[in-house]
């Protein structure tokens, strides 16, 4: 058995959003980079942000979760109408808008639209966030104000109208740039008198490519990990950053205390699960979804420190009597203590090398199959259809009640089919996928 996931995963990972703008199966971000692999041959990532403390449970609880639920009820009506006529082949829905031509991934070819739906829905937003009496809330308004917004070319419109609307943003890079440069300092500056450790890593996550620039340059995983002693991740960015300065037994400590952390807590999600907390109800569901489809891309781009920590566990270094015992802990409290399924991930490849029994590594393949199986089965065939957003808002409420792992192996449970069959599915049909793959690539000249 080789469990392996690939060290790049990050980028793939912000990739594959791109391609169907992480809109319906949530969770499919980190199962792609599930199927992959951390070896040990690429260099040390460079330390970056995780979501901090407040967990999405926490941010949609009590009325925000019924919220959501709330807008899947009132959306219920428009999902359950039938269409006048089938699609064609190359057309989509989007809700609200009706069928419109679609690419060969069967996304709409004019994205224009929906992405004029986020920028209403952000307008609404920044306003609410700044004012906010939370600390969170307003940490967050400027780290989405620090990442800017996607641009909208010409090339993008299939109407002079969108490219009319289109031009402001075009025509004001500058004004943009520095809008974002001081957002991103403001979030700095309120991270270095903060004690929330939420809003110190949404200030990590800002600087995450200027950490040796302006107000960016006083932050320090260190401070991150005293404010969040208990998780890992925290302590694995120090590790990171310890790598970085070849202080390996700083960076040995940091293992140590991801080791003995009481949870491995990345909150991916919850940066969404807050921005679509605080929407106006009154919202439209396509512009909430597409708003989330942004704000997912910019959690997707944070890097997490995992390439150094599979390095330290690298199956040369385990031969090491008391690395492998601080290597099998580190595991332990992934897989078992994690929140997502790249805490899973990570802890099954260094618990493989540590010298886990082949059966637990066997319960563990078969888990992940089954839920890529479950997530197979699930997605909607028009993921921006009315039907598909409801969907969407639904995996989200999920999540806020159970959490992000949490919900997948809710439904998992739920499924009518044992693991065993979802997981003997995924395996076919992931060599169905290989052998077609290989033929097409033969067949070319």
């Amino acid at each position: 058995m080789n469990i392996e996931i690939d060290e790049a995963q990050p980028r793939s990972r912000a990739r594959w959003l791109g391609v169907v703008l992480i809109l319906v199966a949530l969770a499919a971000l980190v199962w792609q980079a599930w199927t992959s692999g951390f070896g040990d041959e690429l260099p040390p990532a460079s330390p970056s942000e995780a979501v901090g403390k407040t967990s999405l449970k926490d941010m949609l609880a009590g009325i925000d979760s019924a919220k959501l639920h709330a807008w899947a009820a009132s959306s219920a009506a428009l999902a359950a109408m039938p269409a006048s006529a089938p699609l064609a082949s190359d057309e989509t829905e989007i809700c609200g808008l009706g069928r419109v031509k679609a690419d060969d991934s069967g996304q709409p070819k004019d994205m224009a639209p929906i992405r004029f739906a986020a920028q209403r829905a952000r307008e609404r937003l920044l306003s609410t966030l700044a004012n906010s009496p939370d600390e969170v809330a307003r940490a967050a308004g400027l780290l989405l104000m620090s990442a800017g917004r996607p641009q909208l070319s010409d090339e993008t419109c299939d109407s002079a109208d969108c490219a009319r609307r289109a031009a402001p943003v075009n025509n004001n890079t500058a004004g943009r740039l520095r809008s974002d440069l001081v957002a991103r300092d403001a979030l700095a500056s309120m991270a270095l008198t903060t004690r929330s450790p939420r809003v110190y890593a949404l200030a990590m996550n800002a600087c995450q490519s200027h950490r040796k620039e302006g107000v960016c340059l006083q932050l320090s995983p260190e401070q991150w990990a005293r404010l969040d002693p208990d998780n890992a991740v925290p302590w694995l960015y120090v590790a990171a950053d310890a790598g970085d300065r070849r202080e390996a037994p700083t960076a040995a400590e940091a293992f140590f205390r991801v080791s003995r952390a009481a949870r491995s807590d990345t909150h991916w999600g919850a940066l969404t699960g807050l921005v679509l907390a605080k929407l106006p109800s009154e919202l439209p569901i396509l512009d909430k979804v597409a708003l989330a489809g942004e704000v997912l891309v910019i959690e997707a781009e944070a890097l997490m420190p995992f390439v150094p920590a599979s390095q330290y566990c690298s199956v040369a270094e385990v031969r090491d009597a008391n690395r492998q015992q601080v290597c099998s802990a580190m595991a332990e409290v992934l897989v078992y203590k994690g929140s997502s399924l790249m805490d899973v991930a990570l802890g099954t490849s260094i618990g493989q090398r540590a010298g886990w029994p082949t059966e637990r590594l066997a319960a563990l393949q078969d888990e992940r199959d089954a839920l890529l199986q479950l997530n197979d089965q699930s997605a909607p065939p028009q993921p921006w259809s009315c039907s598909g957003l409801v969907r969407t808002l639904n995996q989200l409420a999920e999540m806020g009640q159970h959490g992000e792992l949490g919900a997948m192996r809710r439904a998992l449970k739920q499924s009518p089919e044992p693991v065993a069959v979802l997981a003997r599915k995924q395996r076919e049909a992931a060599a169905v996928r290989v052998a077609s793959a290989a033929s097409g690539a033969a067949s070319k000249p």
